[in-house]
C-alpha cells in the first residue's frame, strides 16, 4: 500500500471500528471514508500519516473527541477536512497547527458554546470554504472586528443559536438571509454586475 496515493472507500456500507496498521509510511493523499457505518473511537493512526491532505470522514458513527495529548508539528497538513456529521462535542484542538487548510467541514456535529479565540488562526492565509452549520454554537468566545480568514469564499453558519450582531466580513462577501438562517458566500458575477 506505500505506493498508493487515494484511498476512496465513501458510501460503501463497512461497519465496525476503524483500524488502520503501520501505514505511518503510506504515500497516501487523500482518503474518503464517508457515508458509511463506521464506529468506535477516533482513528488516530491516521493522523500518523504525513502525506495525507485530504481527509473525509463525515456522516459515520464515530465516538470521543478528536483530540491528541500533544500537538505536534508531525501531524499532516491538511488542505481539506470533512468532519460533518461525525458526533463532535467540541472543535477539535489538533485544529491549532492546521495552516494549510482551504476547505473545513465541521456541520451536523454536537459542537456547543462559543467558537474558541485560537479557532479564529486556523487556515487564516488560505480558508475559502468554512461550514460550521447545524451545531449548537452561540457566539464566538472573542468576537472579530473582522473575521480573519483572507481567502474565504464561502462561510455557512445555519441552524445555530448565533445571538447578536454578525461581525463584519470581509470584502467581497455577501450574506444571504433565508428564513432566519445565515448563508455568506462570495459576491457572485451576477451580483457584482447588477449592483456594482
Amino acid at each position: 500500500m506505500t505506493s498508493l496515493n487515494i484511498l476512496d472507500l465513501s458510501q460503501n456500507r463497512l461497519t465496525g471500528p476503524l483500524k488502520f496498521q503501520n501505514i505511518s509510511s503510506s504515500q497516501l493523499t487523500l482518503i474518503s471514508l464517508s457515508s458509511n457505518s463506521l464506529t468506535g473511537t477516533n482513528p488516530s493512526s491516521l493522523f500518523t500519516m504525513t502525506s495525507l491532505t485530504d481527509l473525509d470522514l463525515s456522516q459515520n458513527q464515530l465516538t470521543g473527541p478528536l483530540k491528541f495529548q500533544n500537538i505536534s508539528s508531525t501531524l499532516p497538513k491538511f488542505t481539506r477536512l470533512k468532519l460533518s456529521s461525525c458526533n463532535l462535542r467540541e472543535f477539535p484542538i489538533f485544529l491549532k497547527v492546521q495552516n494549510e487548510l482551504i476547505d473545513l467541514d465541521l456541520s451536523d456535529n454536537k459542537i456547543k458554546g462559543k467558537v474558541p479565540k485560537w479557532f479564529l488562526n486556523v487556515g487564516k492565509e488560505t480558508l475559502q470554504s468554512l461550514n460550521i452549520s447545524f451545531n449548537l454554537l452561540s457566539g464566538f468566545e472573542q468576537p472579530p472586528i473582522i473575521l480573519p480568514w483572507k481567502s474565504l469564499e464561502y462561510l455557512d453558519l445555519r441552524s445555530n443559536m448565533f445571538q447578536g450582531l454578525l461581525s463584519i466580513l470581509p470584502f467581497g462577501l455577501v450574506i444571504g438571509l433565508v428564513l432566519g438562517h445565515v448563508i455568506i458566500s462570495r459576491r457572485p458575477d451576477w451580483f457584482t454586475r447588477t449592483f456594482g
